[in-house]
């Protein structure tokens, strides 16, 4: 029989459950632990599992216990850690897609929600919620991103992602659900608590009164020219001076 120790881990960009293998090799599980344990800024979930199996195959590992099965098995530590490090930073994409799982939304509802899911996170942290640009457009602010996916869309309820249970990371495919995708990431609960709250704060506003809100005087949108110039960036530094003291 040889002995197998398993770091298991789950990568959002991959849509799997990921593992590295090691066979009646301490001395390499060591060395690995002690690398990810050097990066505990990154907040990495994994688990270790020992097992007994008939060879070194990993098919042989399945067949011993089918918790193993649609694990993606990694070659080397480097690339499972950058399958790691990558899951800890989410996109206004990964915030629309759970904002669609709870309010229904146009295109322009959502781009005005991720908005302002960005601003309350900005301004209780100072951190950003994502790293896509936000621009000034003609109906307010936009996420780059959710525009190049949604602009065809025009005034239509956009469909939620197929979502899963909350309390399971994967469905049957494997596939990791929106939420679990946000907890995963860097200070993930502290992002998901925030999300909720502005959510909460704006669900009953309808697609008019957002816009309404990101049009006043002095709002980062209306003094980045309100729009009329082509791709005009909003500033971190425009978002806070009016939002950290604006009463809704």
């Amino acid at each position: 029989m040889i002995k197998h120790i398993i770091i298991l881990g789950s990568s959002y960009s991959t849509g799997k459950r990921i593992a590295l293998d090691y066979c009646n090799n301490n001395l390499e599980y060591e060395k690995t632990i002690y690398e990810l344990n050097k990066l505990k800024d990154k907040q990495f979930s994994i688990a270790t599992h020992a097992i007994l199996a008939q060879s070194e195959k990993w098919s042989d590992v399945i067949k011993t216990d089918s918790f193993f099965e649609g694990v993606k098995l990694v070659n080397d530590k480097d690339t499972f850690i950058s399958l790691l490090s990558n899951d800890k930073e989410i996109t206004a994409l990964d915030i629309a897609n759970y904002i669609l799982t709870k309010l229904k939304c146009t295109h322009t509802r959502l781009e005005k929600l991720t908005y302002f899911c960005y601003a309350d996170y900005l301004c209780k942290y100072n951190k950003k919620l994502f790293t896509d640009k936000i621009f000034a457009f003609k109906y307010g602010p936009v996420i780059e991103s959710i525009y190049e996916k949604y602009k065809r869309s025009n005034c239509e309820i956009i469909e939620p992602p197929l979502e899963t249970p909350l309390e399971t990371p994967f469905n049957k495919d494997n596939q990791m659900s929106v939420k679990s995708r946000i907890m995963i990431s860097l200070d993930g609960i502290k992002k998901i608590n925030s999300i909720d709250e502005t959510l909460e704060k704006y669900k009953n506003y309808n697609t008019n009164t957002l816009i309404a809100l990101t049009h006043q005087n002095g709002t980062p949108w209306e003094i980045n020219d309100q729009g009329q110039k082509s791709y005009k960036e909003i500033s971190d530094a425009d978002i806070l001076k009016h939002h950290k003291y604006e009463v809704i």
